[in-house]
Parts: structure tokens; sequence; C-alpha cells
């Protein structure tokens, strides 16, 4: 092992370990138990050992989590959990996925936020550059330099995504569904529904 990789032990192996002297590093660790949406044990989808580099974000999330897990305040367990969580989502992207969302360009950043804040509105390449002070060339070729998505492709995945929470809650029937999520065209949202999901909004209606 060496600095920036990642141990996953599987439950019931014996081991070891000594340090180098010469080479010392922190270590962080976490012992848990995973189950599927079923309750049955699972296995973590990852490596042995893995080299993920030394990520400042990794780091605060471990200690947050040692902190919270020696302190035992009220609801620590909950707290816990949520942050074992955000490491081991933070790990199968970074291993499994290969992208690092950390290091996502703070103006691709601000767009997306916009984007998720404003989907129902009739949002343009412009005006995403313009609001971070970009060409709009340029900031379209980074867009998809950063999240492999041309601007209407990720605001029409944005949009289609809301729309089937929504008609998978029970809240509204189609029309609804893609009036709020800011298609005129009711033909165009079933269209564009079925591209993205491979099947119709009318699927996800509640029985």
């Amino acid at each position: 092992m060496r600095r920036g990789d990642l141990l996953c032990v599987p439950t019931g192996s014996l081991r070891k370990a000594h340090s180098t002297i010469d080479d010392l590093m922190h270590l962080y660790s976490a012992n848990f138990k995973l189950y599927d949406m079923n309750g049955q044990m699972a296995d973590l989808p990852l490596p042995l050992v893995s080299h993920i580099g030394i990520k400042s974000d990794l780091i605060g999330l471990f200690r947050e989590l040692s902190n919270a897990w020696v302190r035992k305040e009220a609801g620590y367990l909950i707290k816990t959990r949520g942050l074992l969580l955000v490491i081991i989502h933070r790990l199968i992207e970074l291993i499994l996925l290969k992208k690092d969302s950390a290091s996502t360009d703070y103006r691709v950043k601000k767009a997306i936020s916009y984007i998720s804040e404003n989907y129902a509105s009739n949002i343009t390449v412009k005006e995403l550059a313009d609001m971070v002070g970009l060409n709009a060339v340029y900031f379209g070729a980074l867009f998809k330099k950063e999240t492999g998505m041309l601007v209407h492709q990720y605001l029409a995945q944005t949009r289609i995504n809301h729309a089937q929470d929504m008609l998978q809650n029970g809240e509204c029937n189609v029309s609804e569904a893609a009036e709020r999520c800011g298609y005129k065209d009711l033909s165009h949202f079933r269209k564009q529904f079925k591209m993205i999901k491979g099947y119709t909004p009318s699927h996800c209606l509640r029985a």
C-alpha cells in the first residue's frame, strides 16, 4: 500500500499490517456491513486495492465520520451512516465511474446549480455563458468536456427526471408534468421522455 491507496477488506478476512518508519502515512478506516434494498448482505463493488490519490474532501469526510463516531452525541448513528454513504458514493464515482465531481470547473458547477433551480424556464446556452462570463461557444465546449453532455441534453435530462418523479409520486398527470417541467408541446415532451427513459411517461403513473 502507498499514499492515496484505498483498501477494501472483505468480511471475514484475516489481515495484518505494519508501517515503514521512513515512509509513514495517515490511515483512515471504517468498519461496516452493507445491505442491499432487500435487506440482504451485499459486497462493496470495488477492487481490493485502488489508487485514488490524496482527496482533501474525502479526508475531511473520514475525519468528520471518526469524530462523530467517537463523540457519540445524540443522533450520531444517523449522522455516521449518512457520512459513510457519502464516502461510498464518492469512492464509486472515482473508481467505477472514473470521474471526479470535486474537480469540476466552478463555472460549470454554477451553471448546473442554476439549471437545477430553474429547469422549467427557457434556459439558453447564451444565458448560462453570460452568467459565468464566457463566450457561448467556449462555454458549450467546456460544459460538454466537464459533464459529457451538451447543455440542451443536460437540461432535457434534468427536466425529464423531475417529470418522472412527479408522475411516480402521483402529483400530477402527464400534461401537468410536462407543463411544470417547461414543455409547451406535449407531443415533444412524450417523445423526449421516451428517448431518455426508454418508456412513455404514462408508464410512470401510479395505478
